[in-house]
């Protein structure tokens, strides 16, 4: 499949930021930090509220940060959060509370608004009618580095911790490299941010106040863009609802982080993840009214999945396998619409706003599913974190059948000067 973008060589070096960048974040909060800083006699709940301070302050300021990003340059605060990662990958253990919370902060503070520059960017710089494909490129590269330093960190903190700190160092000289390779660029998505301030901070309250309508003088689509609120934050709601008990359910499965069984699990869900995302983006770039039946598929498929794996994990492998099957290619049908439905519904002009807004409700959800997810675990052990998940996907699915009634609306035309 040939590259979506006209120009690669400008997305790539911020593609390869943001996936370097996730890879380091989840390797550090999710296997180092809470290893190292447990061995300085933090506990559980303080370990989690340092966390939540950094991805709490990623999603509160996504939309705010954005415009420094436009008024300093890109590549400059990129090299300011490497810069700031190094930082806390080499004293956030040795800090107390507040001085963690304090420190991790700035560095969330720093690359909150990565995602949505880099969604947007990609997308504008595709070629025509290569939209949806140039943003599922991006997402797959990206998830590939989250996952890497989720699965890469947990297995190393386990076998070979010693060479947990020098494996994220190394990483983040990769983000520095990726950063400074960005040192020039220009991104047309944020001129509209550095005109008007007032922009951003006016776009995301307005959209907030759901009974307010908005004449011809603000053509800002605030209806499209509160449709697409629930499935922002629902579908990073869900994977945080397991970052508190996925170990206790590998555990209770009985399946070791290097067992055969789980790398056979893993190719497997990588595979169909791919598959499915690209076999429904080139289905719904032919015709786009199937983009939010294939969200509905999508959210369907990963309902039964999560309902049926606690049910199936003392079964054969086969049907926990097949379950898992089912939740990766769910997920990548679902995820590859998504950002069909995104790009269809917020014109090119009021992208970069309109993602950075869905972002911070994306965040809110990742930073409230950990607590969620524990408490689903406590009142019915190896099972509610599941069930929890299969009633929020069936809830999303009943509000896109009705609010959307099964059809992508069409995109709202640019009447004014406002960029996104």
């Amino acid at each position: 499949m040939p590259v979506p973008w006209q120009h690669p060589s400008r997305i790539l070096p911020l593609i390869l930021a943001l996936g370097f960048s996730e890879l380091v974040r989840s390797g550090f909060f999710i296997a180092y930090y809470p290893y190292a800083a447990s061995q300085h006699g933090l506990t559980t709940a303080q370990l989690g509220l340092v966390i939540s301070a950094h991805y709490l302050v990623d999603a509160a300021a996504k939309v705010f940060v954005l415009k420094y990003y436009g008024k300093f340059g890109t590549g400059k605060m990129l090299t300011l959060a490497a810069l700031l990662g190094f930082l806390n990958i080499f004293f956030l253990p040795d800090l107390g509370i507040l001085g963690g919370m304090l420190l991790t902060a700035v560095w969330g503070l720093l690359v909150a608004p990565m995602w949505p520059l880099v969604m947007t960017t990609s997308s504008l710089q595709a070629k025509e009618g290569q939209e949806n494909l140039a943003a599922n490129y991006g997402n797959m590269m990206i998830g590939m580095g989250t996952a890497l330093g989720m699965l890469g960190g947990g297995f190393l903190v386990q076998t070979h911790v010693d060479w947990l700190l020098p494996a994220l160092m190394v990483t983040q000289v990769f983000f520095l490299i990726s950063a400074l390779l960005n040192w020039n660029l220009k991104t047309a998505a944020l001129d509209k941010v550095i005109q008007e301030r007032s922009y951003l901070r006016r776009v995301t309250s307005s959209t907030l106040k759901f009974w307010q309508q908005h004449g011809q003088e603000d053509p800002f689509p605030y209806a499209a863009l509160r449709q697409l609120i629930p499935a922002a934050f629902i579908q990073m709601l869900i994977p945080a609802l397991f970052s508190s008990v996925w170990q206790r359910f590998v555990d209770l499965a009985g399946v070791k982080s290097w067992s055969p069984v789980l790398l056979l699990g893993l190719i497997v869900v990588a595979v169909l993840m791919f598959i499915a995302g690209m076999y429904t983006t080139a289905a719904s770039t032919r015709n786009t009214a199937r983009l939010i039946p294939a969200m509905l598929v999508g959210l369907g498929l990963m309902c039964v999945s999560f309902v049926a794996l606690p049910l199936l994990i003392h079964q054969a492998y086969f049907w926990l396998l097949l379950s898992v099957a089912a939740l990766a290619a769910g997920y990548g049908v679902y995820l590859s619409s998504w950002n069909g439905v995104v790009i269809q519904l917020l014109p090119a002009e009021f992208r970069a706003v309109g993602w950075s807004v869905l972002m911070t409700f994306e965040a809110l959800g990742f930073a409230v599913g950990p607590a969620l997810g524990g408490l689903a675990w406590t009142l019915l052990p190896g099972a509610g974190t599941f069930f929890m998940a299969g009633l929020f996907l069936a809830l999303t699915m009943v509000y896109y059948r009705l609010v959307l009634h099964g059809r992508t609306l069409a995109p709202q035309p640019s009447r004014g000067p406002h960029a996104g």
